[in-house]
């Protein structure tokens, strides 16, 4: 078996080091909110360090040099670990990460007349926290393929050190042939600084993931009330009617407009407006409770989406949203405002009469109706119901 040069493999580990940790330092200054790219950019910076620690002792391997080294690295396989409980939103694991390094410099300090003493420490030290970031984060229920990846490439760090580590042990009883030690020894090393990259290439995916995942969720969500938006609407939209078209899966879809709101808006103010819409939003998120998706379209229009929903059903909701906004009042300035809206209800259901409008044009046709009758109501395409004006009876003042 051809053996490697040890010399050799610390100036790869730290060639390798050094590029992960470009790339680390590209994605934490791009995103720089992302705290465990911050983390696993420290991470491999720590591996950097220490592999250029380990060239320093040469192929003789210098006492100190590989006592340092091994401990710096150690210390940046415990961040690694913490990057990971940062990324699923746990803190901590400083105090452990300083505690595992700190005993593996005492050990390997310890055995300073046995170098296989040593490797047998550093060993075990890198092995304690790749170990437990595979048991954190095969617990996730959020994995992906990112973290499988990292998984399985710290597992192969683990057989690599598992390996020295059995080596080690009987060269210290002087059972192994130590030039046969040497290279195989250079081999499971070899594993180690393999699975660093992959195990980076992990985390890296991991990252790219959850931050395209953000941006998506950016892109789809209304700013003011932290509703989803018109796109994110319409992608659910098209799977109601996917599954309609189907499966015969009914829905239902809801048009709403705060009555007279761009008088208000321009009479008191955007402020009021603003306020207005973000009311509404919590009014109508509380009493759909994830029975539907409500979304803000733009100004004072929102729609809802019922699937799985006939018409009688919705109109029940509408019944409740048109009660719970005209008994929630809004405050504004110290004053009671009552907030109206009008909501138009059109459905897909199976063994209907096809309709040449589609379901959102029926659904304004049946909020016009609302508004012609008064607003304060819902309606759908046979019925028009609103509200008595009894329910505005001591109020400050009435927004409809």
């Amino acid at each position: 078996m051809p053996k490697l040069d040890f010399l050799t493999l610390y100036i790869v580990i730290f060639l390798n080091s050094l590029t992960v940790c470009i790339i680390w330092t590209a994605i934490a200054f791009s995103y720089r909110k992302f705290r465990p790219a911050r983390l696993w950019l420290l991470s491999t910076t720590l591996l950097l360090v220490g592999g250029f620690v380990l060239s320093l002792q040469g192929n003789e391997g210098a006492f100190w040099p590989a006592v340092i080294g091994n401990t710096i690295i150690i210390y940046g396989f415990c961040l690694a670990f913490i990057g990971a409980r940062y990324f699923y939103g746990q803190k901590g694991g400083w105090r452990m990460a300083v505690g595992i390094s700190l005993a593996s410099f005492a050990v390997m300090a310890a055995f300073h007349a046995s170098w296989q003493g040593r490797n047998i420490a550093y060993a075990v030290g890198q092995s304690v926290p790749m170990a437990m970031t595979v048991f954190y984060l095969a617990r996730q229920k959020s994995l992906g393929l990112g973290g499988r990846i990292a998984i399985i490439a710290f597992l192969l760090g683990i057989i690599g050190h598992a390996i020295e580590t059995s080596l080690n042990i009987a060269a210290w009883a002087g059972e192994f042939d130590q030039s046969l030690y040497f290279s195989i020894e250079s081999y499971a090393l070899v594993c180690v600084i393999y699975s660093g990259m992959i195990w980076n290439f992990g985390f890296i995916v991991m990252a790219m993931n959850r931050l395209h995942g953000d941006m998506a969720r950016v892109a789809e969500t209304d700013e003011l009330t932290g509703l989803p938006n018109r796109r994110h609407f319409m992608k659910r939209l098209a799977r109601a009617e996917l599954a309609f078209s189907e499966d015969g899966v009914a829905y239902t879809v809801m048009l709403i407009d705060i009555d007279n709101f761009k008088h208000w808006n321009d009479t008191y103010g955007h402020a009021l407006g603003d306020q207005a819409l973000v009311h509404f939003a919590d009014v109508g998120v509380d009493i759909l409770n994830r029975r539907g998706v409500l979304a803000r379209f733009g100004g004072d229009e929102f729609s809802i989406l019922l699937p799985g929903m006939h018409e009688h059903e919705a109109t029940e909701i509408a019944r409740e949203i048109v009660g719970a906004v005209n008994h929630t009042p809004l405050v504004f300035n110290g004053r009671k405002l009552i907030l109206t809206v009008s909501i138009g209800i059109a459905s897909e259901e199976p063994g209907d009469e096809r309709s040449d409008l589609d379901v959102f044009a029926r659904a304004d046709l049946a909020l016009y109706k609302v508004k012609q009758a008064g607003r304060n109501g819902y309606a759908t395409r046979t019925t028009t119901v609103n509200a008595p004006r009894s329910s505005f009876s001591g109020r400050s003042l009435a927004v409809g």
